[in-house]
């Protein structure tokens, strides 16, 4: 999945998008508004269970989406992330503060790469790195096809171990 979101999707096709303006209006408002309350209890189980990596206050929950974008832990959102040695502070988060790039980092495009994988193969999780969509250092999460509560709390349970091992990996968000 990693190359084959690489690049950033601007809209549907004119043709798909009248399509769906016909069947919308067909169904009508009311449709629109069941949908999104079928989705609302898995949006905020998993929203809860992003709670360790939304500690900076940088994840995103759209209001017309199934979908969160939210920062991988120790990513910047100009470009790098610290690894190792340096932390929050010293000499490295003064580089990183100063927007000087050293070759002991990862890019947030190396570090969403990493994260997908083991999100993947540890937690069995899906996940799109941020930088297809024009945020690197983020991951991109959906939702949209957990249409109940049940289905969810298991996928959230899965996700709050993870990003409970994401943060404990490489940091404070």
């Amino acid at each position: 999945m990693l190359k084959v979101q690489d690049t950033m999707p601007t809209h549907a096709c004119r043709a798909s998008q009248r399509l769906a303006l016909a069947a919308l209006e067909g169904l009508g408002e009311a449709w629109v508004r069941e949908q999104v309350a079928t989705l609302e209890p898995a949006r905020a189980m998993l929203w809860e269970a992003l709670a360790p990596l939304r500690g900076g206050g940088d994840a995103l929950q759209p209001a017309g989406a199934f979908y969160y974008f939210v920062r991988l832990p120790g990513c910047s959102s100009r470009g790098a992330r610290v690894l190792g040695e340096g932390g929050e502070g010293g000499e490295a988060a003064e580089e990183e503060r100063s927007g000087l790039l050293h070759t002991s980092r990862l890019t947030d495009c190396e570090a969403e790469e990493e994260a997908v994988r083991r999100l993947a193969a540890e937690h069995e999780l899906l996940t799109l790195p941020g930088s297809a969509f024009g945020r690197p250092g983020h991951l991109r999460l959906s939702y949209g096809r957990l249409a109940s509560a049940e289905e969810a709390e298991p996928i959230a349970e899965r996700l709050l171990r993870a990003a409970e091992a994401l943060r404990a990996r490489w940091g404070e968000t």
